[in-house]
């Protein structure tokens, strides 16, 4: 889990530029799921997910 915060903006430019380098990545741009935990927002990559439980 990689922490989001407005002190960490290269950390989103890195990972752009990464993906980049892949084949197909213009046409599939990585995906991630956002979430907020004890009043941090957090990303995890959508291909390290397995399931999503939402409790009402």
């Amino acid at each position: 889990m990689t922490p989001i915060s407005p002190a960490r903006p290269a950390a989103n430019a890195v990972t752009r530029r990464g993906a980049a380098a892949l084949p197909g990545a213009a046409e599939n741009p990585p995906q991630h799921l956002i979430f907020v935990l004890g009043g941090e927002m957090f990303t995890v990559g959508i291909l390290n997910v397995k399931e999503i439980i939402v409790l009402i």
